[in-house]
């Protein structure tokens, strides 16, 4: 729990580049530049690589949300209470987180496919 909850302010940085590259790579994919939620919508709607950046950034959303719940609240919890509860809650958080970022591999490995 404390290597978790150590990990707070570098995961925030770690996010805010996840977060700049990812909205560079959705304007500027390889099909039609991204101006706004509609041409993004069409993207999503016309081709599997739109849909499987949907799914990527679904997925993306829950491992940020599984980050910071972890480390900031769950962690700290944990560390402060010392019951099995907070830590059993900490336990289902990360394996869900890497279930997420499992899945962010999937939909990025299906985006590239959909590129060859």
């Amino acid at each position: 729990m404390r290597p978790i909850a150590a990990m707070r302010w570098p995961t925030v940085a770690l996010l805010a580049v996840i977060l700049v590259t990812g909205v560079w790579q959705t304007i500027n994919n390889p099909f039609v530049a991204v101006t706004s939620f509609d041409t993004l919508e069409e993207l999503k709607n016309t081709t599997a690589y739109g849909m499987a950046l949907f799914w990527k950034h679904v997925f993306v959303v829950g491992t940020v949300a599984a980050s910071l719940a972890s480390r900031f609240a769950l962690a700290p919890a944990a560390l402060r209470r010392g019951d099995a509860a907070a830590s059993g809650a900490l336990r289902a958080v990360v394996w869900l987180n890497l279930l997420a970022c499992l899945l962010t591999l999937l939909a990025t490995t299906r985006m590239t496919i959909t590129l060859h």
